[in-house]
């Protein structure tokens, strides 16, 4: 039997980990060890960990739901170490809220009419990187004369020849040239 949740040590000390993924599980399993540090693996019960793992509310339910394949995953490592059960097993996902604006991909996709296209890309006019990413990237379609015009623009004024990726961003303070960010992006 595993004594306690030091079983963690083990489990990111598994090899094939990359660090960012020893980052993110160290950062998300922390507060659980935080909270049941000298329990017993074994007396864990899923009523613990159903109200640790409903405590995340402050989380978007993507993020809370990381956090409960973590901990399933930790547990499930425990198993294969003599642990009896896993308590999560099976335990049912945090759905999106609503109020908070979360979205799953079972919703329907709402598109935007003519009228709203229209608007929106005399709105995208003015930024040519943005222009033609949107007409590119945003929706599906075939590669026509608008698009073909959108995108000479672009490579006329964005495209950085030196770079491999097609949508780049030049960073204000270094000037370095990297591959456009979603972050990026979603702020143009």
């Amino acid at each position: 039997m595993i004594p306690t949740l030091a079983i963690t040590t083990t489990f990111l000390e598994r090899p094939g980990l990359s660090n960012s993924t020893i980052c993110s599980y160290e950062s998300t399993l922390l507060p659980l060890l935080q909270q049941y540090r000298r329990s017993l693996v074994d007396t864990l019960t899923r009523q613990q960990l159903e109200e640790y793992l409903n405590s995340l509310k402050h989380l978007s339910y993507t993020t809370s739901n990381r956090h409960q394949t973590i901990v399933q995953s930790l547990l499930n490592f425990a198993v294969e170490q003599h642990l009896s059960i896993n308590p999560v097993a099976h335990l049912k996902r945090r759905k999106p809220d609503r109020e908070k604006n979360e979205h799953s991909s079972d919703e329907t996709v709402r598109y935007l009419n003519p009228q709203q296209l229209k608007l929106l890309y005399s709105l995208l006019k003015p930024t040519s990187r943005l222009h033609a990413l949107i007409l590119l990237l945003q929706r599906w379609c075939f590669y026509g004369e608008e698009s073909a015009q959108v995108l000479e623009t672009y490579l006329r004024l964005y495209y950085h020849n030196n770079h491999p990726a097609l949508f780049t961003a030049q960073q204000f303070y270094t000037k370095e040239v990297t591959r456009l960010s979603y972050a990026t992006a979603y702020k143009d």
